[in-house]
């Protein structure tokens, strides 16, 4: 929940905090107040540039509780704040990954063979029409000399 009553204190206890925010967030000297109640319902962008304009981290103006360590170690591979580290899915998953990349490497290979393949047989093929042709045209020669 937003603690507004934080920001209350600390423009109150800092001279010109409060107009200094106003401006900066709203382009005016007055505005920041609406955000001096608890509760309030802000975005992200505005408690940020709350934050920063008073040198408090977001933290600061938030009251939850963090997630005590003891839920750590319901799962012994949840470390930090609850990024999987070495289990055994991300273990196969990476496992899938390395495969599926090598077969995609060796049908790259298979393309590239098949490709290098159907050049030679073109030029195989450009050849026999050139013989071919030329033994029409010596067919051709022949006959008309009759």
């Amino acid at each position: 929940m937003y603690k507004g009553s934080r920001l209350r204190e600390l423009t109150k206890n800092e001279r010109g905090l409060g107009a200094k925010l106003s401006r900066e967030m709203f382009s005016k000297n007055k505005g920041i107040e609406r955000y001096y109640k608890d509760g309030v319902n802000l975005t992200i962008d505005k408690l940020e540039k709350i934050a920063i304009g008073t040198g408090k981290s977001v933290e600061y103006f938030l009251d939850y509780q963090r997630p005590s360590q003891s839920t750590s170690s319901i799962n012994p591979h949840v470390y930090g704040d609850n990024n999987i580290v070495n289990s055994p899915n991300a273990n196969d998953a990476l496992q899938k990954i390395e495969h599926l990349n090598k077969v995609i490497k060796l049908q790259e290979e298979i393309i590239q063979s098949d490709k290098e393949l159907i050049a030679s047989k073109d030029v195989i093929i450009s050849t026999l029409k050139e013989r071919i042709n030329d033994h029409i045209k010596l067919m051709k020669e022949m006959h008309s000399d009759k």
